[in-house]
C-alpha cells in the first residue's frame, strides 16, 4: 500500500486538494459534487458506495479532488479489469475512470489527476486503459456533439501520453463515437507490452 499524498492545486474557481491513495475515512466526509457518477446514474449514494468498494481493493487506487469545504469535485479511479475479460492474464493492465463535477470543469483538474497518476513511481510498470463510452459523456453539460466531445476527450488524454487503440472490444465497437486509449508505462517489459497489443484485437 502506497503512502497517501495530498497536493494543493489552485484554480480560477478556487483551491482543490488532490489526494492520492485516499483513505475511506476521507471519502466518508465528502459530499458528492453535481455531475459526478455517470456510471451510477448520477446517484450520490451509489457513487460513494462504488468508490468505497474500490478503496477496499488493494489493487485499486482512487485519486480524489475535493475542496476545502469537503466537496468532491473529481476523481480518477484506477482498477483491475474483470478476471473474465481479455486482460485477465495481464496483471499490469488497469482500467481508469475519470470524472469532474460540472461547475469545476475547464479548470485543469482532470489534467492534474492524470498527471498525478502517470508520474507516480509505482505506475511506471503499468498499462492504463481509458475507455471512452459516448453514452457516459455529459454532452448537455459541455454543449458539444458526440464528435466534438470525442475529439476534446481524445486530445486531453493525449496530452498525458495516452494514445488511441484499435480494438474489437464489443463495448467500443458498439458505437461509432466510443474509443479506447492507453498509456504504457516506460518500465513495462517488452513481453507484456507485446501481449497487450495482441489482446486489443482477438478476432481475425
Amino acid at each position: 500500500m502506497q503512502e497517501p499524498k495530498v497536493q494543493e492545486f489552485n484554480t480560477r474557481n478556487g483551491t482543490v486538494y488532490i489526494h492520492s491513495w485516499a483513505p475511506r475515512e476521507l471519502l466518508r466526509e465528502l459530499q458528492i459534487g453535481d455531475g459526478l457518477g455517470a456510471f451510477w446514474y448520477y446517484n450520490a449514494e451509489r457513487v460513494k458506495t462504488n468508490l468505497f468498494q474500490s478503496l477496499s481493493n488493494p489493487r485499486s487506487e482512487v485519486i480524489l479532488a475535493y475542496t476545502p469545504a469537503n466537496m468532491l469535485v473529481g476523481y480518477l479511479l484506477i482498477s483491475s479489469p474483470s478476471r473474465r475479460g481479455r486482460w485477465r492474464r495481464l496483471e499490469v493492465v488497469y482500467e481508469t475512470t475519470i470524472e469532474i463535477a460540472r461547475e469545476w470543469r475547464r479548470y485543469g483538474i482532470a489534467g492534474k489527476l492524470l498527471s498525478t497518476a502517470v508520474e507516480e513511481s509505482h505506475s511506471q510498470g503499468k498499462i492504463f486503459l481509458a475507455e471512452g463510452y459516448s453514452w457516459a459523456w455529459d454532452l448537455a453539460g459541455r454543449e458539444l456533439t458526440p464528435a466534438e466531445y470525442r475529439e476534446m476527450w481524445k486530445g486531453m488524454m493525449a496530452r498525458y501520453g495516452f494514445f488511441e487503440c484499435k480494438t474489437d472490444d464489443p463495448g467500443i465497437l458498439g458505437d461509432i463515437w466510443s474509443l479506447m486509449m492507453a498509456w504504457v508505462g516506460p518500465k513495462v517489459d517488452e513481453e507484456k507490452k507485446s501481449l497487450f497489443f495482441k489482446n486489443l484485437v482477438m478476432t481475425v
